[in-house]
């Protein structure tokens, strides 16, 4: 396929905005943040976006959700504009979100007047990418596409997706792509429904797991089709993706993880690297007793032996962010060079709590050897069966 470039990447989640740090975090070498709520952002992080968006929307509803989606996406369209533009560029803007503005209305609808129709607009699934976009436009003119991808917790990785199919059909010459979710009641409300919610935090992979637990923020990535971007040339390429939607259940995957299969699958195929070439698996990881199940069985089957860790028992589940934020501490991983993996098990207890029942694969933990990566496959996986893995590797870093 024509080559897709990584030129810059953001993420953000309960452990901070900084790459190495958050690495660091996953990998055992820090301590994680422990001032917040499990999986809550800290608000210093957003007081840039807030203003940005205040001072360029004026007489707009803000809501919580855009301004995390914009404090991820202000330093990319901010390098964007340091690059001279030509007559024929335009920049896309693709945004995965599930939850837009529900924490604001849910918030609202105690207020004497509830009925407010603009309360609602809120609400509107593709609002943030439009309002996103008119807000850059005052650091560059070149803005094209703007819109929402909302598949929940596929969202955030299938707009990276949709973006590198914008660059390949010529719709656009720069895209910025990925996801972003926040906490709010009535999804919390949702997955408790369910049963999917953890008394404590998320174990993925334990025997003792007893759910998720819900995190804000998400990760995005600035892409072009040329490697040269503001005269510098790119280390990091999206390789291949694969997208399929095996419509299982509702809110269930599919119990041997076929769809997941697929998908990784697809991924590798289209980047032209087999499976013994991946060097690290992101995986979904909910801590759900289906999830882990299913996507055990999946990645067993296609890359058996190849390191793996869900970084969700620390960030938690980001929803719509959860992909991209993935995709964005790949892009982390693969310029660190050399260095500790995430780990799936932080400790020598978490690791001999491992549930024997699920398929064998190679889960990370304490003690693991420090990695050079090349390839990485990132997971994510939504209700109705959406499945979608991305890979994302060095440039050059294809087989013929």
């Amino acid at each position: 396929m024509p080559a897709v470039y990584i030129h810059a990447y953001t993420l953000l989640s309960h452990l901070g905005d900084n790459p190495q740090e958050t690495l660091a975090a996953l990998s055992g070498r820090t301590a994680a943040p422990c001032n917040t709520a499990p999986g809550a952002l800290d608000e210093d992080l957003l007081e840039e976006s807030r203003a940005w968006l205040r001072e360029t929307l004026p007489g707009e509803r803000i809501t919580r959700g855009m301004i995390t989606a914009g404090a991820l996406i202000l330093p990319l369209v901010k390098k964007l504009a340091e690059v001279p533009c030509g007559k024929k560029d335009a920049a896309a803007l693709v945004i995965g979100n599930a939850t837009s503005g529900l924490l604001d209305v849910t918030s609202a609808l105690s207020d004497p007047k509830p009925d407010e129709p603009a309360l609602w607009l809120d609400l509107e699934l593709g609002r943030p990418a439009s309002l996103l976009a008119r807000a850059a436009s005052r650091f560059t003119p070149v803005l094209g596409p703007a819109y929402a991808v909302s598949t929940a917790c596929t969202a955030g990785a299938k707009a990276i997706a949709e973006g590198a199919r914008l660059l390949m059909s010529g719709a656009a010459t720069a895209v910025i792509a990925g996801g972003a979710d926040i906490l709010n009641p009535f999804t919390d409300a949702g997955f408790r429904a369910l049963g999917a919610v953890s008394r404590t935090t998320a174990r993925p992979f334990q025997a003792d797991r007893d759910g998720l637990h819900l995190g804000e923020g998400g990760g995005f990535l600035l892409m072009t089709a040329s490697p040269a971007f503001g005269g510098v040339t790119a280390r990091l390429q999206l390789l291949g993706w694969g997208e399929t939607a095996d419509a299982h259940h509702i809110s269930a995957p599919e119990p041997d993880g076929l769809g997941a299969e697929a998908a990784m699958r697809r991924a590798l195929e289209l980047g032209r690297t087999d499976p013994s070439e991946a060097d690290f698996v992101l995986l979904h990881g909910t801590a759900t007793a289906q999830n882990d199940r299913a996507e055990s069985a999946a990645v067993a089957r296609v890359c058996p032996g190849v390191p793996a860790a869900s970084f969700k028992r620390l960030t938690g589940h980001q929803l719509a962010g959860a992909g991209a934020f993935g995709a964005s501490l790949a892009c982390a991983m693969l310029e660190a060079g050399r260095t500790p993996p995430p780990l799936n098990f932080p400790d020598a207890d978490a690791a001999a709590g491992r549930d024997p029942s699920l398929p064998g694969i190679a889960l990370t933990g304490p003690g693991a050897e420090p990695l050079e990566y090349r390839r990485i496959l990132i997971n994510a996986f939504a209700f109705g069966g959406s499945n979608i893995s991305l890979l994302i590797g060095r440039t050059g870093e294809t087989s013929e």
